[in-house]
């Protein structure tokens, strides 16, 4: 038996009041409306009951066995029939209600384990409102690749994992060096606690877990297409933040420029460029100015920059307190400079930049990754002294 129990590190002074209301919400509505339902009996006469026998012949079940579930069927089971999401009568209300209702308490157990681990560090990336936006998207993003996997059924779907999924997605791209606590219980031959990098937890849900079962066409009760769409959901979320594929992409946007011969805009002989500005900025120590420059300028601007230009910039806004301002210095600069022998420094500034807007998790997924790029002696010795002052 292998079940992930928690992930290294998590936000210090940090309270996940989203994700633990979500996990509230989710066992409230379980144990007083899920549970005290699955002792009630059926009317016969109940209307909905005929579209539930229609859905159970469509699978194919015998009539036998049909009855025999009809004998043991219960109002929670309509329930989840009618709230549910079915591909073949989709409405409003199913999409978002099936979000919050689970087939069983190891369903609920299960789902609400992995929202525990992973939904405190997306949290505190995102922030309250953008995690809760982003749950929500994705769960219905979810629900809506499932319908695209099932075409016309009416069977429902129920659970929050295809919410979750997308937590599990964003998580993926923007933690890449968290790892993750597994229980591994092997009894009684062995029982301990492993620690693993989260990226090969999460590879291993999408691709073992998910991706070959729906290539294999052996789904069974699982939806796998919800946990993929909403699992591609978060990554894509996490594209168009603070990642280093993120970083990537923009990369090969310079190249793409480059090669189809985009140039800057002409200027006229009197106005300064924008390389000119910039060292005279910093040349005065002029923050304002900087914190302009930044947010007007592009990535072919930067591209006229040394990186070392760049980097002086942002220890100015540093210093200034002008953090988001110096953040985008730094990820441009990381986009248009890849090649350069001070991408160590950067990403500890980087570092340093985030642990001080208070996002300690994202400030120890930089550091890490300046350690990984070998930089020079005295910027490893500052790393490993700011990684010391991070609780992991």
């Amino acid at each position: 038996m292998f079940v992930p129990i928690g992930d290294s590190p998590n936000p210090e002074r940090f309270t996940p009041y989203v994700t633990w209301g979500i996990i509230a919400v989710n066992i409230a509505i379980f144990v007083f409306i899920n549970i005290p339902l699955s002792s009630r009996p059926v009317d016969a006469a109940t209307p909905l009951l005929v579209e539930y026998v229609k859905m159970l012949m469509e699978q194919g079940i015998p009539e036998t066995h049909i009855r025999m579930v009809l004998s043991r069927i219960s109002l929670n089971d309509l329930l989840l029939f009618h709230y549910g999401f079915k591909p073949a009568a989709p409405n409003a209300i199913s999409l978002f209600a099936s979000l919050f209702l689970h087939g069983s308490f190891l369903h609920l157990l299960g789902n609400m384990l992995f929202l525990y681990i992973y939904g405190d560090n997306a949290e505190h990336q995102l922030g309250r409102m953008k995690f809760l936006l982003l749950y929500m998207a994705a769960g219905v993003i979810a629900t809506l690749s499932f319908a695209v996997f099932t075409g016309d059924s009416l069977i429902p779907l129920v659970g929050a994992s295809g919410a979750i999924s997308g937590i599990l997605g964003y998580y993926f791209l923007m933690f890449p060096k968290n790892q993750v606590k597994i229980f591994i219980l092997l009894f009684p031959i062995f029982m301990h606690v492993v620690r693993i990098p989260a990226r090969i937890v999460l590879g291993i849900y999408v691709v073992i877990d998910n991706l070959l079962p729906v290539l294999a066409q052996t789904g069974g009760n699982v939806a796998h297409g919800a946990h993929l769409g909403g699992f591609f959901a978060g990554l894509a979320v996490a594209a168009l933040g603070e990642s280093r594929w993120h970083m990537a992409f923009l990369q090969y946007s310079v190249a793409i420029g480059r090669f189809l011969g985009l140039k800057p805009e002409r200027r006229s002989p009197q106005a300064l460029t924008f390389r000119e500005k910039m060292e005279n900025a910093i040349a005065s120590a002029d923050g304002r100015q900087l914190v302009s420059l930044a947010g007007d300028a592009g990535m072919r601007d930067f591209q006229e920059l040394e990186a070392e230009t760049i980097l002086e910039a942002a220890r100015i806004l540093k210093q200034r307190g002008f953090l988001e301002p110096a953040n985008r210095l730094v990820k441009l600069t990381l986009a248009t400079h890849r090649k350069s022998p001070l991408l160590p420094e950067l990403y500890y500034q980087l570092g340093q930049i985030r642990l001080q807007q208070g996002f300690d998790t994202a400030a120890y997924q930089h550091l890490l990754t300046a350690l990984d790029l070998h930089p020079q002696p005295d910027t490893e010795k500052k790393i490993r002294q700011l990684l010391q002052t991070i609780r992991i």
